[in-house]
């Protein structure tokens, strides 16, 4: 059975339908911490054996791609990549994307133009 590590914050019932598609999918779910300052080990040891990975703000640089090699897709639950090596991810053939979503306010200080 493949493994997804899940790295966020947030109760799981704030997460909507994807501990739920998760199970009915056959996927084993890890739960880690999604916090910026986790620490590059404990975001490693999160991941080991798994892949694939929702990810909150942990950094994901090429260590922690080096030391996962079974890592295939990271997503993240959020807006950008600014937390993910994305050319790290790329040169290992570990796909990156965003869940579309999941940002469902703007900010009122946001303008445009």
């Amino acid at each position: 059975m493949a493994t997804v590590a899940v790295n966020l914050t947030r109760p799981e019932e704030e997460l909507g339908e994807i501990p739920a598609r998760l199970r009915a999918s056959g996927l084993e779910r890890r739960c880690g911490s999604g916090r910026r300052a986790t620490p590059p080990a404990e975001v490693i040891e999160s991941l080991r054996g798994c892949v694939a990975a929702i990810a909150g703000q942990e950094l994901y640089a090429a260590e922690v791609f080096d030391a996962c090699p079974e890592l295939r897709l990271v997503v993240r639950f959020g807006v950008g990549f600014d937390t993910v090596d994305v050319d790290a991810a790329t040169e290992r053939g570990v796909l990156v994307a965003t869940i579309p979503g999941t940002l469902t306010a703007v900010s009122p200080t946001t303008r445009s133009g």
